[in-house]
């Protein structure tokens, strides 16, 4: 008798003892049903929503800035999936404000190389308080297009 594919297929494996198979036993694959098993595992992946879509225009623009809020964007661009997660990240103590000490501490962990007092005087802009409020950063950072209240 002549081997199955599954034979030839796994001779390697094997090895010579058990390379042919007697002619009496079926193959397992050609003894196996051809309908489909109700057990066959699906991965289904979390239910999120998409990652808001990216403006190419505004993309362009800021990649070829150099100033310190184009290369912080830049960089949360490709950690967060927005800017509102950012927000999040740098908005330690929940207070809706992120202050100096925070964004320092939250340029380190990312690694980011700028100058945090120079990302603050980009970012402040409304009252200048040493302060960034949930517009100014979201205003000054976003990498992506934002939704119109």
């Amino acid at each position: 008798p002549s081997p199955s594919l599954f034979d030839i297929k796994f001779e390697d494996l094997r090895g010579d003892q058990f390379s042919t198979v007697p002619a009496q036993l079926p193959s397992p694959i050609s003894a196996a049903p051809s309908r489909a098993s109700p057990f066959v595992p699906t991965l289904k992946l979390k239910d999120q929503a998409p990652p808001p879509p990216r403006l190419p225009s505004a993309r362009a623009h800021w990649e070829e800035s150099d100033s310190a809020a184009a290369q912080v964007r830049r960089e949360l661009s490709s950690v967060f999936r927005d800017v509102f997660e950012a927000w999040v990240f740098f908005d330690v103590n929940g207070d809706l404000k992120i202050q100096q000490h925070e964004l320092i501490a939250g340029i380190r962990k990312l690694h980011i190389h700028t100058d945090a007092a120079e990302l603050m005087a980009e970012l402040d802009q409304n009252v200048r308080d040493g302060e960034l409020d949930v517009h100014e950063f979201v205003r000054g950072l976003a990498w992506h297009s934002l939704p119109q209240d």
